[in-house]
């Protein structure tokens, strides 16, 4: 990891303690599980099970907040670590908790705090969860008070990003009802804003090579990717950009928006304003796709 997620949240509360004195807030210990608990996580040594969702709701009721209310910072935090992060196996095991929490089933044990309806409910639900990420996905820019400088916000929703487009994976393979529809809604909204807009931007072109790149198969094999409610276009027509647009007049298909993309992918790479991190992750994702469409004709 590029930092201390752990250490940076603990000094975090600290701050916000001083500041707030005498204010009721969040549990210390509370506080302190959350964030050992997703560290762990996030560096492997910590293992998911019935036992350890237990013990989440265990935390959750005994925070002395609400329920909603504590829940809502413990979903904060994890996409705060998802953030902190570019590991591709840190985050499948974030989005492994995901699901945990979307399969939950009471054991019907007497006394036991996720047995409470009100927890399941809200395990299964992911309640909030969805609007949390539609908050964040305003962009970067809303990153720098938190992140300190540009570079670090940069990194931070291109992390974000990448642990989304995970979800989606997870989610096309064995879906759950909470997440159903808009992860791929704000895959389209990145690759269109990265790929489809000169303006883009090396925030957004980093962001859309991630969504090729993790979710570039499901994308390719299925037209129906980021559609909604049965919308014709490839894509939700609303959401295209400036230099793809004109295309949709004239029976685009799937195939011809990908494509598109494609070419774009080569065009940022050669753009020599930009670093040669950046140029070299838009010709990773380049050969990426490539080898999804090579792969799809070799299995045909």
């Amino acid at each position: 990891m590029s930092w201390d997620w752990a250490d940076t949240q603990r000094e975090l509360i600290k701050t916000n303690v001083l500041s707030n004195s005498g204010v009721a807030g969040e549990s210390p210990d509370f506080q302190e599980f959350s964030i050992s608990f997703l560290d762990d996580l996030l560096r492997g040594s910590s293992n998911l099970n019935h036992e350890v969702i237990e013990k989440i709701a265990h935390q959750l009721v005994a925070s002395g907040q609400s329920l909603e209310n504590a829940w809502y910072h413990f979903s904060n935090l994890i996409y705060s670590a998802a953030m902190s992060t570019s590991s591709d196996s840190s985050h499948q095991r974030l989005v492994e908790l995901i699901f945990a929490f979307a399969n939950f089933e009471s054991q019907g044990s007497d006394g036991n705090e996720a047995d409470d309806p009100e927890v399941v409910s809200t395990f299964k639900e992911l309640k909030g969860f969805g609007w949390i990420a539609r908050d964040l996905w305003n962009g970067p820019s809303n990153f720098i008070r938190e992140y300190g400088t540009g570079e670090a916000a940069i990194q931070a929703w291109v992390n974000l990003n990448r642990f989304v487009a995970h979800l989606s994976v997870q989610q096309r393979l064995t879906p759950v009802e909470p997440l159903q529809d808009w992860l791929e809604d704000f895959g389209l909204w990145t690759i269109s804003d990265g790929l489809e807009f000169r303006k883009g931007g090396r925030e957004y072109g980093e962001a859309a090579a991630a969504w090729l790149v993790i979710a570039g198969s499901d994308i390719w094999l299925d037209p129906t990717w980021g559609k909604r409610d049965g919308n014709p276009g490839p894509g939700i027509p609303v959401r295209v950009g400036g230099i793809w647009s004109y295309r949709l007049e004239n029976g685009a298909t799937h195939d011809m928006r990908w494509d598109f993309w494609r070419e774009r992918l080569l065009d940022i790479a050669s753009d020599e304003s930009l670093d040669e991190s950046t140029r070299e992750t838009m010709r990773q994702a380049e050969r990426a796709t490539e080898g999804i469409e090579a792969s799809s004709q070799t299995s045909q």
